[in-house]
Formats: structure tokens, sequence, C-alpha cells
């Protein structure tokens, strides 16, 4: 799936997630060894992430459930671009 083009069923259910929980922002992201890549997103435009940059190297770091209130005020998060 990574890098493959966009695909109408991964957008749905972008909009999808995004309407049900009443949020702006929705993807569907991919890990590689080195980045995050976007397959789907709604809200946003994002595109390829260095690995070292997402937020979800954390939880793939861990077994323990990531739940961040406020990412600003998170130290591992509050300087991330």
């Amino acid at each position: 799936l990574l890098e493959h083009p966009a695909d109408e069923a991964y957008d749905r259910l972008c909009r999808h997630t995004a309407d049900v929980l009443g949020m702006p922002i929705a993807y569907i992201a991919l890990m590689g060894e080195d980045r995050q890549w976007c397959k789907a997103s709604r809200g946003a435009e994002i595109g390829d992430i260095p690995r070292e940059d997402t937020f979800c190297r954390f939880t793939l770091e861990s077994d323990a459930v990531l739940a961040v209130e406020d990412l600003t005020l998170d130290s591992r998060f509050a300087s991330n671009p």
C-alpha cells in the first residue's frame, strides 16, 4: 500500500470517521522504516513525515496505550513541527 495512488475507499473511511467523531481532521497513515506516509486524509494536507517526527512511532515503540490530551503541553511533542 505504501506509495500506491489514492483510493476512494480510504478517502471515504477518513470522511466517515471525521464525521462520526465530530473531528475536523482524520487520516490513515502507513509507517515505513524511516517515514510515515499518508494514504488518505480529510481536513489537512499530510504528506511524508520523517519517522522521528511522528506521534505514531510512540505507539509502535510501546505496548501501552498512548493518550495525549494536549500535544502542546506534552514534553515529547511540544516542539514537534
